[in-house]
């Protein structure tokens, strides 16, 4: 005799069936709202952290630049102060003699010029210093993120750094003319006196004097630059 089931029975499997399902689908549901929420956090935690080390870059790119602009300010100084004595070296008193004049000849070829170019480098190698320095710092960051903060402090020292070389080559220039008239003045020391009240060069050849103008001329038009 074959086993039927009774139409209550249908009901109860149905009901379990339905209770289960229903249960699993809720438990997806669940979970589905846990893993929303963990990766919500997870996105949330990583947009703090970018943003967190961002600040901490940009901290980091204004003590650089802090600093940076002191040492180009202290650098400039002491070029500044070192070139001062370019106003009187020239001055005839210091050529009075053919002793002042080796000595004015030597401490310019010696002291005055090589003071002058080593002050001038020490400025240029502060934007290379600085550079290599920050590209350092930056090393543990992402490609895209040195990239940034390199191009930014870039686009600040070029700005900066052009304006000194085109200065600087101007004042290599004048150097060189200083030494040519130093060094005409310290070849020439026999053949010329020193008028101290008039604060003037006396040769004893016309041909002399004539280049020591253009020697001075040559000064003069560079300094007006």
């Amino acid at each position: 005799m074959a086993y039927s089931l009774k139409p209550h029975t249908f009901i109860i499997i149905f009901i379990f069936l339905f209770i289960a399902i229903a249960g699993g689908l809720y438990q997806v549901h669940i979970y589905q709202q846990q893993q929303d929420k963990i990766h919500t956090q997870q996105r949330k935690a990583e947009q703090a952290q970018k943003e967190r080390i961002h600040a901490e870059l940009d901290e980091l790119f204004n003590q650089y630049l802090t600093s940076f602009q002191t040492d180009l300010q202290e650098k400039a100084t002491a070029y500044k102060n070192s070139r001062t004595i370019l106003k009187e070296i020239l001055t005839p008193y210091n050529f009075e003699t053919k002793e002042y004049t080796k000595e004015n000849y030597l401490l310019f070829k010696d002291n005055v010029a090589p003071d002058l170019r080593n002050k001038a480098a020490d400025i240029i190698n502060v934007f290379v210093e600085y550079k290599n320095n920050l590209q350092t710092d930056l090393k543990s960051q992402n490609n895209k993120t040195q990239e940034m903060f390199l191009l930014k402090w870039q686009e600040m020292s070029d700005k900066q750094l052009d304006k000194y070389i085109e200065f600087f080559t101007k004042e290599e220039a004048l150097i060189q003319a200083y030494e040519k008239l130093i060094t005409f003045y310290y070849v020439h020391s026999n053949l010329f006196s020193v008028d101290v009240e008039e604060n003037m060069f006396l040769f004893n050849r016309e041909d002399d004097k004539k280049a020591e103008l253009t020697l001075r001329a040559k000064i003069k038009a560079l300094r007006k630059k």
